[in-house]
């Protein structure tokens, strides 16, 4: 198989945007009070509707393997330490930075609190 330039250039553009992108992390509380650790990326409209759930939803999300924007692969790790670290299929990806904040925009109850952003 050839790639022609121009599906190399549509491949190199996709992967740039994935890499390029802002994952963040926090807990989306739901109408019932129940919470989940779930992610999201800067490209998505609404948040609250664009999250994933990391592992279980509740407890550790560190070393759980979860996708953000579409795109998998993704782990935190670090949990607990001097640093936590987004790592993807295995590969460094971004130092994450503890920005607390309320994202809002979430229908009825549900409330979405952004934990950290991994840039």
């Amino acid at each position: 198989m050839q790639l022609s330039s121009a599906n190399l250039a549509v491949i190199v553009t996709a992967l740039s945007q994935v890499a390029s992108a802002t994952v963040f992390t926090g807990t989306l509380t739901l109408p019932t009070g129940d919470q989940r650790n779930v992610a999201w990326t800067n490209g998505a409209l609404n948040p609250c509707d664009e999250t994933t759930t990391i592992g279980s939803g509740s407890g550790n999300p560190c070393e759980q393997e979860f996708s953000a924007g579409g795109v998998g692969g993704f782990k935190l790790v670090g949990c607990g330490g001097n640093g936590l670290t987004l790592f993807q299929d295995g590969n460094f990806n971004s130092n994450c930075k503890f920005e607390p904040k309320e994202v809002g925009g979430c229908p009825g109850t549900a409330k979405l609190e952004q934990s950290f952003s991994c840039f």
